[in-house]
């Protein structure tokens, strides 16, 4: 279903040939490769939640060892939605002008969240190494 609407979504909207053909290409070797895909989807999200998990812990129990899985496997998220922020920002402009002003903004305040999110997590480990436990603690 959803190859049938990208498709049509091809066809109404004139791209160059080779951009057409390159979707194709990559669709096709995405609908090959699914379950391999799938499966690391569910590796990386697994390893996340793992990492969130140590992240509690560590926060409850006020060892700030336990933050580092968290803190790095988050920035490497922030730093792939940071690229794919650009470049569907980017594409966006040669949709729709709707899509360009509406996509950027909502994208950005969940970007920024999450930012936010991950500098205070850090804030907290930097806190705890620079011997200010009574952050720790509270």
């Amino acid at each position: 279903m959803c190859r049938e609407w990208l498709n049509g979504w091809l066809v109404r909207n004139h791209w160059d040939v080779s951009v057409t053909q390159w979707v194709w290409q990559w669709l096709d070797w995405l609908d090959t490769h699914h379950q391999f895909m799938l499966a690391c989807l569910v590796l990386v999200s697994s390893l996340h939640l793992l990492s969130t998990l140590t992240l509690i812990l560590g926060t409850m129990l006020a060892r700030r060892a336990l933050l580092l899985p968290w803190i790095i496997t988050d920035l490497i998220i922030i730093i792939i939605m940071v690229g794919i922020f650009i470049s569907w920002t980017f594409l966006s402009f040669f949709v729709d002008l709707l899509i360009a002003i509406v996509f950027p903004v909502m994208a950005g305040l969940l970007l920024g969240l999450w930012i936010v999110l991950w500098r205070n997590a850090w804030r907290f480990f930097r806190a705890g190494s620079l011997g200010d436990t009574k952050l720790l603690q509270e």
